[in-house]
């Protein structure tokens, strides 16, 4: 999966009940490391995950995500 793939699988805004709304970031987009976040209106980020690929980095996001009951 690229980048751009991965960008329209997974939202780009939550609403997580403990942390409110969030914005997905991108924190890092290397050759070995990719990673993302929510970043909230306080600063503070939530889902934070990392992994070598944007397949395994989506795995990981949308578990997250359907933990908190955000997806």
């Amino acid at each position: 999966m690229t980048k751009s793939e991965f960008l329209l699988r997974v939202p780009d805004i939550i609403n997580d009940s403990e942390h409110g709304y969030g914005e997905l970031e991108i924190v890092s987009n290397t050759k070995g490391a990719k990673g993302v976040c929510y970043r909230h209106k306080d600063n503070l980020a939530s889902g934070g995950n990392y992994a070598a690929s944007w397949d395994q980095l989506y795995i990981k996001i949308m578990e997250y995500l359907k933990n908190r009951g955000c997806v």
